[in-house]
């Protein structure tokens, strides 16, 4: 046999009947010739394909019915995989607030009511709340001598600064105790104490006040009826020059219609 170039890769008798295996087959040549290529082909070790029935001594065949079958094209897979790096947040950041209300919650309830982590702090002068532990980050607000603020209690506590509901921190420098009796739970973050505000019940009045008010009651009662005859009589004067003016100006129209009758006479007398 001769190889493609030396041999023949047919079998004898063979040659003449189509191409090569290796080679392209284009659309334009018989479809005999592609119904033969398509059908499946025992093929030897060597590589040479023969058709089905032909014989052939030695060598090890395997049929290509498998191979002619379109093989599941492969997606390409990049070369470099880009690594994912975590980020971390910068010092000066501040954490969520529901996350620091969470472990806030999670905290007091491992501890119990009895522990007392939950602290609130007033303010003894004029400071600034700022939204990270920083002098240099941005600031929420000023907050008066007075106020009254809850601590949050934080992972991660920062020497200096005291972490408050809802979010923020405030100097530990510008805080002091809250007094027991100053607290009141009505009272949300930012509300201005009174400590020396009484409110004291009506009952508790003496009866030297309830008179004093009850003078100034009828003191504004007795104005007001002043004032009200001050406008009936003014009203009245009104009243009274509006007359007038109409009655002098009916005084006034009668003297000119007399007077021209006269004048209208005196020409018809001289006429005549």
């Amino acid at each position: 046999m001769r190889a493609w170039g030396g041999e023949s890769p047919y079998w004898p008798g063979e040659e003449r009947q189509g191409p090569p295996p290796n080679r392209r087959v284009s659309l334009c040549e018989s479809p005999e010739l592609t119904r033969r290529q398509s059908a499946p082909q025992w093929v030897d070790d060597v590589g040479y394909g023969a058709p089905v029935g032909a014989s052939r001594t030695g060598g090890r065949r395997f049929s290509t019915a498998s191979t002619n079958a379109a093989a599941p094209r492969l997606e390409p897979k990049p070369t470099h995989r880009r690594k994912t790096i975590a980020s971390r947040p910068s010092p000066d950041a501040c954490e969520d607030s529901a996350a620091l209300a969470a472990q806030s919650s999670v905290k007091c309830s491992a501890s119990g009511p009895a522990s007392g982590l939950r602290r609130e702090w007033i303010t003894v002068q004029a400071t600034e709340w700022r939204l990270a532990p920083s002098a240099t980050s941005a600031k929420i607000g000023e907050l008066q001598a007075g106020r009254r603020l809850v601590e949050l209690l934080s992972a991660r506590p920062v020497p200096g600064w005291c972490a408050v509901e809802p979010r923020g921190f405030v100097l530990f420098d510008a805080l002091a105790k809250a007094p027991s009796d100053a607290k009141d739970p009505a009272k949300g973050v930012g509300q201005v104490l009174h400590p020396l505000q009484n409110n004291k019940c009506p009952e508790e009045e003496s009866p030297a006040v309830a008179l004093q008010a009850l003078g100034e009651l009828g003191e504004n009662l007795r104005l007001r009826e002043v004032n009200v005859s001050l406008k009936e009589q003014s009203l009245a004067a009104r009243q009274e020059l509006d007359a007038a003016l109409l009655s002098c100006r009916h005084r006034g129209l009668e003297s000119r219609r007399s007077c021209s009758s006269a004048a209208s006479s005196a020409r018809v007398s001289r006429r005549s």
